[in-house]
């Protein structure tokens, strides 16, 4: 099965002011209305409170690990589109 990660950055001045959980759910929703995916997976560092809670409402948290690529302990969670049409 291929993987499908949702991501977003955002420029420190627009920090905690809710765009990072309008887009998410922006991608979330335009992923599973529009491209019909069946299942969207996020990483987030563990240090990164912020997303980690934007993540912790719009996805399953799967496990903790340690990224040799990004050098810390990254966090993954998926979410399955229910309403896709079989």
């Amino acid at each position: 099965m291929n993987e499908f990660e949702i991501a977003y950055r955002l420029r420190e001045c627009f920090w905690g002011k809710g765009f990072g959980k309008e887009i998410a759910k922006g991608l979330i929703k335009y992923c599973f209305s529009e491209m019909h995916l069946e299942q969207l997976t996020g990483y987030v560092s563990k240090q990164n409170i912020s997303s980690v809670r934007i993540l912790e409402k719009e996805m399953i948290f799967i496990e903790e690990f340690y990224s040799v690529k990004e050098k810390n302990i990254e966090r993954k969670y998926i979410l399955k589109n229910f309403y896709k049409k079989r």
